[in-house]
């Protein structure tokens, strides 16, 4: 490899511009903002949601998409905990019908909304993956 090779961790990329067969990069490092040259570049994006800068943007109340799905997903898993910690209690012989009843309700409305989608899709993937395996 030609050439100087340097990583920039939790560095963000906020222009890009061509020049001369490669590239100018505006790179935001904590509060500097620094010009590279490059010929080549290898970007890992990660997987932390990126919220945009803007006023107010850290108010309680004031939510990105990936804090909802994992409000939604946390919420599920709240459920599903309970309705297993009713089924164990139910087998020590605890009278937990009514508790158990209404867990399984808000679990099905929660599904049912549009934080169960991703779960309905998986499950009919799963469902169709495992017909292809037993009939192929």
């Amino acid at each position: 490899m030609k050439g100087k090779t340097e990583v920039l961790r939790e560095a963000r990329v906020v222009g890009l511009y061509p020049r001369d067969g490669g590239r100018i990069l505006v790179v935001q490092h904590g509060d500097d903002l620094h010009l590279v040259e490059a010929q080549a570049l290898i970007v890992a994006t990660g997987a932390e949601e990126r919220f945009p800068p803007f006023p107010g943007n850290t108010l309680p109340g004031v939510y990105g998409a990936g804090d909802c799905a994992g409000i939604g997903e946390a919420s599920t898993a709240m459920l599903e905990g309970r309705l297993a910690a009713l089924a164990i209690l139910g087998q020590l012989g605890k009278k937990i019908g009514q508790a158990r009843a209404g867990t399984r309700a808000s679990l099905e409305r929660l599904r049912a909304g549009p934080f169960g989608t991703r779960p309905r899709q998986g499950k009919g993937k799963l469902r169709a993956l495992l017909k292809e395996v037993a009939c192929g």
